[in-house]
């Protein structure tokens, strides 16, 4: 059984993805109208969007033509025309995250289908987007998730017409909602138990379905849950019997044969990651740390990278080589861990006996030689610049300062 897909963005961005949604999910479950659909814009006003050949203006063939009568739309309506994404802004997504069976045109006329039917008061609506307009929940789906890369009024957009796939059955879009929601952190918690509501029988649906339990991404997903609520015992056979699942997967390396590979199924690096908290947590410290090197060495994950690094002894230079590499990725902690690395090398090199403090050159001993005082203030300077890099301006300007 081919498991079920359910790619979404990153965890940092799931987060991002609902806080921007949050107000609006909100005004969903109530009766006042949403800022944003104040005006309804016709079908007319959305030809800006599309590419077309400039017309002559001399034309008389083009002159003469009567305006087309424009068509009534419905009242109601939820979004509009203006939120809609130009055709550019589909190219790329496409390009980048898209399937190639899916096309920028085909994302754009979806979105704009959508945006002139979906209205609150009546429902009736969703059961027509196929036979009616063409819009099926796989085109559906993966526009909403190119939607969540856009911006807030993008993501409120592609957020709904995630939860309409659900509410059509569509199983995908299910999961992808379930994972968002259960990575969710800081959600307004009225709103979270309305969702976890309407979607978690859909997902134990899916569970319960034949080969639901062979699916790894699935599996995936339950442990995730149970983490949630504490039961780490059944979390962690979940994410076992994921991994047993996946055992007779592909998987790939690159063409050099690095270590590094495409994940079996979907979800392999959040499983892991899942897996190796829980053994942390309950004192399993060389599991957690095997679980850990899946996620940051095979998976190349930065998530895997920054819990590996954080269990290697700070002497470590493969824990310097796992900070760099999420550093990179603009993780304030791992830029301020790399920041304390440098500044407590530099307080050896000065002698210093307490940490943190940031010696000067003028404090270090007269007996240093001319390359320790050099080496001292490289590494103030390093620390200064991932000071900086992890948000903490203040000290960076400070050790700047003495240096």
């Amino acid at each position: 059984m081919n498991p079920i897909r359910c790619s979404t963005p990153s965890r940092r961005f799931i987060q991002s993805a609902l806080q921007d949604a949050l107000p609006v999910m909100q005004a969903f479950r109530s009766s006042r109208p949403l800022a944003y659909q104040s005006q309804q814009q016709q079908p007319s006003q959305c030809r800006h969007y599309v590419k077309r050949p400039a017309s002559r203006a001399s034309s008389p063939s083009l002159m003469a033509k009567k305006p087309i009568p424009r068509q009534r739309m419905p009242q109601g309506l939820l979004f509009s025309m203006q939120n809609l994404s130009r055709l550019e802004f589909w190219e790329q997504r496409v390009a980048e995250q898209g399937p190639r069976d899916l096309t920028a045109e085909m994302c754009l006329n979806a979105t704009i289908q959508y945006c002139s039917v979906a209205t609150r008061d009546d429902s009736s609506w969703k059961g027509k987007l196929s036979q009616e307009h063409g819009l099926n929940n796989y085109i559906l789906h993966y526009t909403a998730i190119l939607q969540l890369f856009g911006s807030p009024d993008q993501k409120v957009l592609g957020f709904h017409m995630l939860q309409t796939a659900s509410d059509l059955g569509y199983g995908p879009s299910t999961m992808v909602l379930y994972r968002m929601l259960l990575q969710a952190e800081d959600l307004n918690k009225g709103v979270q138990a309305n969702l976890f509501r309407q979607i978690e029988p859909r997902f134990t649906s899916l569970l319960l379905a034949p080969g639901g339990k062979r699916d790894p991404n699935l599996l995936t997903l339950q442990g995730l849950m149970l983490q949630r609520r504490g039961d780490d015992d059944a979390a962690l056979q979940f994410f076992d019997q994921a991994i047993e699942a996946a055992a007779g997967s592909k998987s790939s390396t690159n063409a050099a044969g690095a270590v590094i590979r495409k994940p079996r199924w979907e979800l392999e690096a959040t499983c892991y990651l899942g897996r190796g908290r829980i053994l942390q947590k309950h004192d399993v410290p060389d599991v957690a740390e095997q679980s850990y090197r899946v996620a940051a060495f095979e998976l190349d994950v930065a998530d895997g990278y920054m819990e590996l690094a954080q269990m290697l002894p700070e002497s470590s230079s493969e824990r310097e080589e796992c900070l760099l590499k999420v550093a990179q990725s603009g993780h304030d902690k791992a830029c301020l861990l790399l920041a304390q690395s440098e500044a407590a090398q530099a307080a050896a090199k000065a002698s210093s006996s307490s940490f943190p403090s940031f010696p000067s050159s003028s404090s270090s001993s007269s007996s240093s030689s001319p390359e320790e005082k050099m080496q001292e203030q490289n590494h103030l300077k390093r620390a200064a610049e991932w000071f900086h890099l992890g948000g903490e301006v203040e000290v960076a300007n400070q050790i700047r300062a003495s240096v």
